[in-house]
């Protein structure tokens, strides 16, 4: 069965011409394989059959609009709001790091404007006027960033901005989504971590988060055996244990999300979301699009905690949930907790 929809994948790709790296580098295999393991469940079982093929069973997906009634009902032990208190401290400067996609193949003097998703690289060939020619440090277009660039960017933050801490939200893998691999997403991650350890002063804390682009394929993180993820989550944690202690790596570990106070701050703590549990393109949002791992639910008992124990919190996330059901859930904890 794989194997055949590798081959109608490839015919079918190379029919409308979707390119040599779309048709090539694995993907039909990687389709295939989340298609042919979704499919079964989201489309095979007695409701959906029942439901939407038969018609002889009344669809009894639920879907909440009466927030006002769904936050009393759901969120009734919530803590009444902590009295504010001024605080003593001085402000903090913090720096967001986002969507670095650094690219260790950008080659200065190439191709800006190539027919794949990645140019500015040796493959991209000869560039055909002045204003198609890749800079040094970086250029507009199909391009992303070069090593030398990110590290000129950590030295300028670490040495004239100077953040009391930064808040790092993902996406640090070169954005050309068919070239990447898991070796490429940890390396990317692993050099970026290790220029902000060596530049930044000792006591500055680095919050990381993973973005869409830190998944394989981009966009997928498997909630449903969140160990088959190890192979990013170790190698990251491994690094990231002195900027988030061990309760928070733990957590990272396990689920890809995690959540601390700010060394220094009791009072103000840091939510680090897993982004890719509700990305557009994951696959497992046809199985599971309410709250995969439970973090939703999670995050309700952290904020509950948080507002009783009169912290302010920050949370972090890539992007907003792509899913209606967990979109409704994560209104629902604004409209209580904000």
């Amino acid at each position: 069965m794989h194997d055949a929809c590798v081959k109608t994948f490839d015919l079918t790709c190379a029919l409308v011409g979707a390119g040599k790296e779309i048709c090539t580098n694995g993907v039909g295999g990687l389709f295939c394989t989340g298609v042919l393991r979704i499919a079964p469940a989201r489309f095979l079982n007695t409701t959906y059959v029942c439901n939407h093929v038969l018609g002889f069973c009344q669809d009894f997906t639920i879907y909440i609009r009466d927030f006002a009634r769904f936050r009393k009902s759901t969120l009734r032990n919530t803590p009444p709001p902590a009295p504010t208190r001024k605080s003593s401290s001085r402000a903090l400067k913090v720096a967001l790091v986002t969507d670095i996609h650094i690219d260790f193949y950008y080659a200065a003097n190439s191709r800006v404007d190539c027919s794949v998703s990645s140019c500015c690289r040796v493959d991209s060939g000869a560039p055909r006027s002045d204003a198609d020619r890749a800079g040094v440090w970086g250029t507009l277009g199909r391009c992303d960033v070069p090593e030398r660039t990110v590290l000129s960017g950590v030295q300028f933050l670490a040495r004239e901005v100077r953040p009391d801490m930064v808040l790092w939200t993902g996406d640090s893998m070169e954005s050309g989504s068919y070239n990447a691999s898991k070796e490429l997403i940890t390396r990317s991650m692993l050099r970026i971590t290790e220029m902000f350890k060596r530049e930044l002063a000792h006591d500055v804390p680095v919050f990381p988060i993973l973005g869409n682009h830190e998944g394989y394929p981009v966009d997928n993180f498997d909630f449903e055996h969140p160990e088959a993820e190890d192979w990013l989550t170790g190698p990251t944690a491994e690094v990231w244990g002195d900027w988030l202690g061990p309760e928070a790596i733990q957590e990272y570990k396990a689920r890809g999300f995690y959540t601390m106070t700010v060394p220094g701050r009791p009072r103000l703590r840091v939510v680090g979301l897993n982004s890719l549990l509700y990305a557009e393109d994951n696959l497992l949002t046809f199985i599971n699009s309410t709250d995969p791992l439970g973090q939703i639910r999670w995050l309700e008992s952290v904020l509950a905690l948080a507002e009783q124990q009169g912290e302010r919190v920050l949370v972090l996330s890539h992007f907003p949930t792509c899913c209606e059901r967990s979109a409704e859930g994560y209104l629902i904890l604004t409209m209580t907790f904000i």
